[in-house]
């Protein structure tokens, strides 16, 4: 089965729910109705990313629409507890980059094997109606409905890893460079745009050895996107090295080489600090006074020159000595770890500050409304189990110390005006009015 090379997705992931705690009551022989006895529910499951490097492409994430861990379960009786939700792993390859797409923030750079980090938590399990009960209240029917698991856009970009990049116009001869010096078998022919995706090759020396990346032409105007362009040069940015491979027999070899710096120094100026030399390939094509007024030439860039011949093999020995002298036989080449070890790195959405704010109308009903937003309150609304009057009345209670209550009636709420807060809408009550049974929720959409 063949797999393409997709090197950037969108996801959506969702982390699961947490159980209902549950109101029950103790049924002993000869009492029908003991003490709250209801258990609390179980956490949802989270959402992790781990690298492994036997993946080399997020092909496997093309299609999908929203990827969720399971909801923890609603207690039991006899204080027992539900069962967490199973959370939900997804393996990406090593180099790749997570960011949350709300706000293009970096989420984390899963640049080794085994990196594990948590992007969605899974929401808290409900209370059950034994962990209410105090001296004054000994039967409360209050319990929490469990908390909403976190959900977040995330664009998974893929930046292969590589000690070497060999970087060229297309047709310079990479991919036969690459099939000549390592174990990789990269499609080659005599057309443009032969390699339309990175192709990574181990070369093995009596160092150890290195991995080479043959990456896709670049053509003038690639940094601001023109032919392969950025799908392109996300890739360079890994490389240790880059290998500038030059066809000695093109028109101009000095203007080719220039073409290449100039786009990948204009995406990434920092490139510039890499080592750096260039191949001239295809001396088999010239003669000899030509390949040493060409490498004359290409030396008046400051950068060492090796002339080559990828299909023949001759002189690439020296190359690779080059090459492996540079990185110093370290090879990147990945293990096949299948689970993560010690704890994930945990991604922190930002806090969402509390804000009270009238709106002209709701648009569902039409009225005048009012929209809280808020981590905590929309937790707390969430959470709280508005069928049952005392459900209402914690949550009122901890709106009102929140400050909410107050700032509704300075905003001009009036008995009977709608509060949204997240999915939850009811009927506004002012403080000094309030009876729980007023303040049955007009409309629930959870």
């Amino acid at each position: 089965m063949h797999f393409s090379f997709v090197d950037e997705v969108v996801l959506e992931v969702k982390a699961g729910n947490g159980g209902e705690g549950i109101n029950t009551f103790r049924q002993e022989r000869g009492q029908l109705w003991g003490g709250p006895d209801g258990g609390h529910g179980g956490k949802g499951g989270d959402v992790l990313f781990l690298s492994q490097g036997r993946l080399n492409t997020l092909f496997h994430f093309r299609g999908e629409k929203v990827l969720r861990a399971r909801d923890g379960e609603p207690g039991g009786r006899n204080q027992r507890k539900g069962a967490e939700g199973k959370e939900l792993v997804l393996k990406v390859p090593v180099g790749t980059l997570l960011y949350d797409v709300k706000n293009d923030r970096l989420i984390a750079d899963l640049a080794e094997e085994g990196q594990s980090i948590i992007v969605a938590r899974g929401g808290r399990g409900g209370r059950g109606n034994a962990r209410f009960a105090t001296p004054s209240r000994k039967a409360p029917r209050l319990r929490e409905l469990g908390a909403p698991g976190e959900s977040l856009r995330v664009r998974l970009e893929l930046r292969l890893l590589a000690d070497v990049g060999l970087v060229g116009l297309p047709n310079a001869g990479k991919s036969t460079l690459l099939s000549r010096i390592s174990h990789a078998r990269p499609k080659v022919a005599d057309y443009p745009f032969t390699t339309l995706s990175p192709v990574l090759g181990v070369v093995e020396t009596e160092e150890g050895g290195f991995v080479v990346a043959d990456l896709p032409g670049l053509i003038e105007g690639a940094s601001t996107g023109a032919g392969l362009g950025h799908d392109f040069l996300r890739h360079v940015g890994r490389a240790r090295s880059l290998v500038y491979v030059v066809d000695a027999s093109s028109q101009n070899p000095r203007h080719d080489f220039r073409t290449v710096r100039e786009e990948i120094l204009a995406f990434s100026p920092h490139l510039e600090h890499l080592e750096q030399v260039i191949a001239l390939n295809k001396i088999d094509l010239m003669d000899t006074g030509t390949i040493h007024d060409t490498v004359a030439d290409l030396e008046k860039e400051g950068l060492k020159v090796f002339p080559v011949s990828a299909l023949t093999g001759q002189d690439l020995d020296h190359l690779v000595a080059h090459l492996s002298h540079l990185t110093e036989g370290s090879v990147r080449v990945q293990g096949k770890g299948t689970e993560y070890e010690g704890t994930p790195a945990i991604y922190h959405k930002p806090v969402v500050p509390l804000t009270v704010k009238a709106q002209v109308a709701s648009a569902d009903s039409g009225q005048d409304a009012f929209v809280v937003t808020g981590t905590r309150v929309e937790r707390w609304a969430a959470m709280a189990d508005l069928e049952e009057e005392e459900g209402v009345e914690y949550l009122h209670r901890k709106l009102t110390a929140a400050g909410v209550i107050k700032r509704l009636e300075e905003l001009g709420a009036k008995e009977g005006d709608t509060v949204a807060i997240g999915a939850t809408e009811f009927t506004f009550v002012p403080e000094k009015h309030f009876r729980p049974r007023d303040a049955r929720p007009s409309r629930v959409r959870r």
